[in-house]
């Protein structure tokens, strides 16, 4: 679990500046959940460098709560990263800009501990400083969470969208805010409960991941247990075996893989975690038993 904590935190870290800077710069192309999403795969991808170089055989409990810990750091700090864009004035006119200041920022709060003082000066004494930024943002979470309206998104004013943005306008559900030109939620629609949905998607993805992680590392220690000479052979073809015969999806040309991956992620994203619970699926390929080719007996084809 260490290593997962180092990857998922310098993998993660990196999720969480890409989610922010997209947020602050294509703020006229956003769309809710896309921003957090693209932060829970970095994370994902770290926790499950982190599993299969710790060579975990089996996921363990504790696991499960390094990565919800982590989840939410790398969401709390998106959070703050952009309540701290929208308190910056004037606003900076570029991502470097805004960067330069939080560098400073964290340079004059590490001048005021102990210590550290004697080493590092101050780099703007009128910048202000981290520590207090994210003691203002935590004093105002709770008019934060009651913010309304929740935008869902601002690409539907480009011309491309335009045709489909009065379907999507539902009374007492969504409303289009003509002043921000975006689609947002009715105002029922808090934005906690946004947040909670966010956090709630990160968690699951970046567990999905860690767990995808945790299986290959266990494949990888099995493949490299002593086998008996006469057993080689048919080793070294489970070793490359990652799907079965049963299940079309697993036999399909690699173009037609491609061409389907967009839309089988987004599946695996809105389902796997949710009905996917419920629902057994093969230990070799990971699909569901009920898309298995059977005979008329009931056995499996293959």
């Amino acid at each position: 679990m260490v290593m997962m904590v180092i990857t998922g935190t310098m993998i993660g870290g990196v999720g969480v500046v890409l989610a922010h800077v997209l947020t602050v710069s294509v703020e006229r192309y956003s769309l809710i959940l896309v921003f957090p999403i693209v932060m829970a795969l970095f994370l994902g991808a770290g926790l499950s460098l982190g599993a299969r170089m710790g060579g975990c055989a089996r996921l363990p409990r504790g696991a499960v709560v390094v990565v919800l810990l982590c989840a939410f750091v790398c969401y709390s700090v998106l959070l703050f990263l952009n309540d701290h864009y929208d308190r910056l004035t004037p606003r900076p006119a570029n991502v470097g800009e805004e960067w330069a200041r939080i560098i400073a920022e964290s340079q004059n709060f590490l001048a005021k501990l102990p210590y550290l003082s004697k080493v590092i000066k101050p780099a703007d004494p009128n910048a202000g400083d981290s520590g207090t930024g994210i003691g203002d943002f935590i004093k105002a979470l709770p008019e934060l969470a009651q913010h309304t309206p929740v935008i869902i998104g601002t690409m539907f004013d480009r011309a491309l969208f335009r045709p489909v943005k009065e379907y999507l306008v539902h009374p007492g559900v969504t409303a289009w805010d003509a002043e921000r030109g975006a689609l947002v939620f009715d105002e029922r629609v808090k934005t906690w409960m946004a947040w909670v949905v966010e956090f709630l998607l990160v968690f699951m993805i970046a567990l999905l991941m860690t767990r995808g992680g945790d299986r290959r590392a266990s494949r990888n220690i099995h493949n490299s247990d002593d086998t008996p000479h006469e057993h080689q052979k048919e080793h070294t073809m489970e070793e490359h075996l990652e799907g079965c015969r049963d299940y079309k999806v697993c036999t399909r040309l690699g173009i037609v893989k491609i061409l389907y991956a967009p839309f089988t992620f987004l599946y695996k994203v809105l389902f796997s975690w949710n009905v996917g619970l419920f629902l057994r699926k093969c230990p070799q390929c990971g699909h569901f038993m009920s898309a298995h080719q059977r005979r008329t007996d009931g056995s499996f084809k293959d």
